[in-house]
């Protein structure tokens, strides 16, 4: 897969700038680590894509991530993690520079939600 440039370093930009708490800068990076296996892009670029997933997750509920994790339950918790990856994903086809690698794409958020729910505990 390959991205836009200027997607890129927009994302890589938009999280480097960030003065975010600890708990919420170690679910991005989950989610970065993640999803890194699958896509080749940097890790600060992919923290800033899952960082504007999580936010607008979070506008779209009207709610924070770290409310759902302490208060949702576990099927809660599971279609937010979902919402959120489907979020990054669409972040992602916005700066892809071909749409043949949109399968790609969809696969391996499929493949990253999946990895996510069997290694990382949601209860």
């Amino acid at each position: 897969m390959r991205f836009t440039d200027k997607g890129i370093e927009d994302a890589e930009r938009d999280f480097s700038q960030l003065d975010i708490l600890p708990i919420h800068r170690k679910m991005i990076e989950e989610v970065a680590d993640v999803l890194l296996v699958y896509i080749d892009i940097s890790r600060l670029a992919l923290m800033g894509f899952a960082w504007r997933a999580i936010r607008k997750w979070q506008v779209d509920n009207q709610m924070t991530a770290v409310e759902i994790t302490k208060e949702g339950t576990p099927q809660q918790k599971m279609r937010a993690v979902r919402e959120m990856f489907d979020n990054v994903e669409q972040s992602l086809r916005r700066v892809l520079r071909s749409d043949s690698d949109k399968a790609i794409l969809a696969k391996a958020i499929d493949d990253g939600y999946e990895y996510y729910l069997s290694n990382l505990q949601i209860s």
